[in-house]
């Protein structure tokens, strides 16, 4: 767990947010405490990125901050090129949407792995051109 939840007060914050997102998106109370341990996970990896380049020690030190820190770069790199270069299909399936990407298809439509593999490649073969 991440230190905004080994509080009182961050643990009641957590299960506050748990209710909110159950009560108002889906009903998945494991998906919902995913997404607050995810999102607080990542924040905790921009304070200690920002401490180390303001030359403090952060909370935590290792290589798991900095392989957290650079994924999430990384991951927002990724999300700026979708923005920037893809356009979304004017079909819509039950409420979905699909975006179209220029470049090689993933592997598997059911990995986050291949996906990204993919958008890294549309990237770079954008970049080529």
């Amino acid at each position: 767990m991440t230190q905004d939840t080994n509080t009182a007060s961050g643990a009641a914050d957590r299960e506050n947010f748990i209710r909110w997102y159950t009560d108002n998106y889906r009903h998945d109370e494991m998906l919902a405490a995913h997404r607050w341990d995810n999102n607080h996970g990542i924040a905790e990896a921009w304070r200690a990125a920002l401490a180390a380049s303001h030359g403090q020690a952060p909370a935590e030190t290792g290589n798991s901050v900095s392989a957290q820190t650079d994924s999430v770069l990384e991951d927002a790199a990724r999300y700026r090129w979708l923005a920037a270069n893809c356009r979304s299909t004017s079909e819509h399936w039950g409420g979905r949407w699909s975006i179209v990407v220029e470049g090689p298809a993933p592997k598997s439509h059911d990995s986050e792995d291949d996906f990204d593999a993919a958008v890294d490649a549309a990237r770079k073969q954008g970049e080529k051109q």
